[in-house]
């Protein structure tokens, strides 16, 4: 026999696999599996992000979500130059448009890069092209569908009534050059129709400065990281001049499912490291028993690069089964679930029918590649176990893992059964560890697949949301001339009878109101105010309204350690005695204006009655004057949440104390108010509210009107996009599970049958069948136990751990432990612990020990 013929290699690796068969077969089962896990997590973790991102990129209309505020062309080109930046488009906003006398419309020019890869997918059904002439036009559907066109055609003429800025509409015939299918909420964004660049050369209007330079950063940079970057690198026009910078859409929907990439990449090693350890550990314990044959070929002069040989070409085919098993199960769980189900619940409504992708190659092709490397590895450092061994050692190798050795143990007393358990457990350190790790990790995962589920549900950020919402619809500005005749400083804002009749209503469990009054401010004298005046770019408004609103100890108390932990420049003590007011604003201020902002505190704000509103003479009607404590941007992540009256956006809104309130004297005002109900009675109390103010509102003036919102509707309309998100978290959380129950059973069932040959010698002289089951029993409940001690301790702090890290970039996430989760898999763990023991019990017992001596 030649040791080098390739022929007898392969006859060595064929008869191994033979005899190996049920070894063999659990290996196929763990590479299926972790193939499976592997592609089946990272192909539904990416599906569930696509589907987001499309439906954020679908109601926001557009894929950027950075911008500049009148951007020179100058800094247009800067920006260009940034490495951290993917993309930059322009849009110019020229006026506004009517088709007959329906809904007007904006119209717009976008530049190439705006319209082809900022624009272009955030919309479907796209018709015809871009405008090139100077009478072409590019329409939504919803437009053209309001004044009766419902199958347009490229090319055709519509007569539109435009205006540029502030002048009068002119009718003017316009060609159809294209038409498209938008998918924002047509309540809140008006219809856009896209004009060429010679239109804009027939009129005269530049291109810079731009209304908006749209910018897409990098993922990698975050909202403050961008801002800062873009501030530091492009030099501002002007002072008020302000970038506005948010996260990716791609990044958002990876914070509203992880938090951040850090837990992400966590997550990510967690999965592909339970795979490592799968794999690993059933090969490592399999190869035990076979160091010994492995050995005798030692002894006949085989050398290590023979035996790696033997050793590969037995487990190739293992591998190559198990690959083409886990593939098809991967790709038959992925290709139903993804597309099937998150496109059917609610994402077919959004127009992204068909974009998010049935199978991942580039995933499947990764984790097949991933687990041969594990398994080579795993392989090489079995036969490396025997190349460092002598012929003779790797022959005399036992199952327990320890070399023969020829000292012993002697008690006068024998051995406990829990003893016996325990030295077989510990006589292999790393083989204990490997598993007590394997299992820690399994285990951990599939709880922390619970966290993120539980703690990023939608629902959450929706129930901090009070039942319901009762608001006033006035903004001060648009009623500016019913004052001080039809509207004035006693003139309520929600009538205090209305209040008392919801505050004793049958249900109402909680019950909380906005307090506060209007004022009037002159933003020319107080200089406090010129960051605001000049954000808004109102520097020459002489007079302009105030809303102040109340807020209560609890609420400051919150305020001011929001305050500390981010260190805000803010006189706080001024608010709270009751000599300064804090200015919101919702992200309003440049980084020029934050600093200017910084310096005008302690500066006076005056304050004067809603009667002096266009008065010459307001000293006589003046209330009084307050520091200015400093301003907030509410839309901050961490702010703490307020009640606010709805026209809380573009006006100059403070907060102040009960004291500060006091001594300005003024007339207390009802802004909003929020109800919590009890749950059994809510759907009452919802049917009368409703009909008590759709009956207030037919009797009142328009600008006078009260609205409703309620929770319940939210949740209603959230629905299925939170349905959609738990049986896609659940799935995942269910395949991992399964996978750390399939570790499991795979660990104690290879361990078991690679020590068979030790169990029918303890079974030879004298230990019976019960104590036999007793020690497999006691075995597995050893490894129960500590995973068990890990997992309530160690496991308990790493998830603590991550659900704080996602809780600072997403406020609504809430920790919970899943202790219910965390029982169950104690029991199933238990059971499956159990029901092997006895199984391999049965099956040791079912021959005589010569049977199966002969056998081994």
């Amino acid at each position: 026999m030649k040791k080098n013929d390739q022929y007898i290699l392969q006859d060595l690796a064929n008869a191994y696999y033979k005899k190996n068969r049920l070894k063999n077969n659990i290996l196929i089962c763990t590479v299926a599996l972790s193939i499976f896990l592997l592609y089946s997590c990272f192909s539904i973790v990416s599906g569930k992000m696509t589907a987001d991102y499309m439906l954020y990129v679908r109601n926001s209309g557009e894929i950027t979500n950075t911008y500049l505020e009148n951007g020179s062309e100058t800094q247009y080109e800067s920006i260009k130059k940034l490495e951290y930046i993917e993309k930059v488009g322009v849009r110019k906003g020229i006026g506004c448009a009517k088709i007959g006398a329906k809904k007007e419309g904006r119209i717009e020019y976008l530049d190439e890069v705006g319209y082809e890869e900022l624009v272009v997918p955030a919309y479907s059904d796209i018709h015809g092209t871009y405008p090139k002439n100077k009478d072409e036009i590019m329409l939504p559907m919803r437009w053209l569908e309001d004044i009766g066109i419902d199958d347009p055609k490229p090319g055709m003429e519509i007569l539109l009534e435009m205006k540029h800025g502030e002048d009068k509409f002119q009718k003017r015939k316009m060609q159809l050059s294209g038409y498209y299918t938008d998918y924002v909420n047509p309540d809140l964004n008006p219809p856009i129709g896209y004009i060429s660049q010679k239109y804009l050369k027939e009129y005269e209007i530049p291109v810079f400065p731009a209304e908006e330079l749209m910018i897409l950063q990098k993922d990698s940079f975050g909202a403050e990281k961008i801002e800062e970057s873009l501030y530091k690198d492009v030099e501002m026009a002007y002072d008020s001049q302000q970038f506005i910078g948010y996260n990716t859409l791609a990044r958002q929907s990876l914070e509203d499912l992880f938090g951040d990439y850090m837990v992400m990449a966590c997550c990510g090693i967690i999965v592909i490291s339970s795979a490592f350890l799968l794999i690993f550990n059933v090969i490592n314990i399999a190869a035990r028993k076979e160091i010994r044959q492995y050995g005798l070929l030692k002894t006949i002069g085989y050398t290590a690069k023979q035996l790696r040989a033997v050793m590969l070409r037995q487990h190739i085919k293992v591998v190559l089964v198990g690959s083409v098993i886990g593939g098809a199960a991967g790709l038959g769980l992925v290709g139903v679930l993804l597309p099937g189900t998150l496109q059917s619940l609610f994402y077919k409504e959004e127009g992204t029918e068909g974009m998010i992708p049935s199978v991942y190659p580039v995933y499947l092709v990764c984790a097949i590649l991933g687990v041969w490397l594990i398994t080579m590895l795993a392989m090489n450092f079995a036969v490396g176990k025997v190349i460092r061994m002598s012929a003779i050692e790797s022959m005399k190798y036992s199952d327990s893992g320890r070399r023969a050795q020829k000292n012993s143990i002697h008690s006068k007393r024998g051995s406990s059964i829990g003893g016996m358990a325990w030295r077989n457990m510990k006589s292999s350190p790393k083989k204990l560890a490997i598993v007590i790790l394997s299992l820690f990790i399994g285990y951990t995962t599939v709880l922390g697949a619970a966290v993120i589920s539980a703690g990023t549900d939608l629902t959450n950020d929706i129930l901090e949301n009070p039942d319901f919402k009762i608001s006033s619809i006035i903004e001060m500005n648009m009623i500016s001339e019913y004052i001080p005749e039809q509207y004035s400083d006693d003139t309520p804002v929600l009538p205090r009878e209305i209040l008392e009749t919801w505050k004793n209503m049958d249900g109402v469990e909680n019950f909380v109101a906005s307090r506060g009054g209007y004022a009037v401010i002159q933003p020319q004298k107080d200089q406090a105010l010129s960051p605001k005046m000049h954000a808004r770019e109102n520097e020459d408004k002489t007079e302009d309204f105030a809303t102040l609103q109340i807020a209560d100890e609890k609420y400051l108390d919150e305020l001011e350690a929001y305050i500390k932990e981010y260190n805000i420049s803010i006189d706080f003590d001024s608010l709270r005695e009751g000599k300064g007011v804090i200015l919101l604003h919702r992200h309003e201020l440049s980084e020029i204006l934050e600093a200017e902002a910084e310096k005008v505190i302690g500066e006076k704000i005056q304050f004067y009655s809603l009667k002096s509103y266009g008065q010459e003479k307001m000293e006589n009607l003046k209330l009084g004057e307050m520091e200015c404590s400093g301003y907030i941007d509410i839309s901050a992540k961490h702010f703490p949440k307020l009640q606010m009256t709805v026209n809380g956006n573009y006006i100059n809104y403070f907060i102040i104390s009960e004291k500060g309130f006091e001594n300005l004297g003024m007339e207390e005002k009802y802004f909003a108010l929020s109800i919590n109900a009890d749950k059994q009675k809510e759907p009452i109390m919802k049917q009368k509210i409703k009909s008590f103010i759709q009956e207030y509102n037919k009797d009142t003036e328009e600008w006078n009107q009260i609205t409703l919102y309620c929770n319940s509707d939210l949740l209603a309309a959230a629905k299925k996009y939170i349905t959609a998100t738990n049986l896609v978290l659940g799935t995942l959380g269910a395949i991992l599970l399964f996978i750390g129950i399939m570790n499991y059973i795979n660990t104690i069932f290879t361990d078991i049958q690679v020590r068979k040959h030790e169990l029918i010698i303890m079974e030879s002289i004298g230990m019976t069948g019960k104590q036999l089951r007793k020690l497999l029993m006691m075995e597995g409940i050893g490894y129960w136990g500590i995973v068990l001690a890990l997992e309530a301790t160690a496991g308990y702090m790493v998830l603590w751990m991550m659900g704080k890290r996602i809780k600072e970039q997403l406020p609504y996430f809430k920790f919970s432990y899943p202790w219910g989760c965390f029982f169950l898999l104690a029991v199933i763990l238990f059971i499956m612990c159990a029901a092997i023991s006895e199984y391999m019990h049965r099956k040791s017992v079912s021959k005589s020990i010569s049977e199966r001596l002969k056998s081994e």
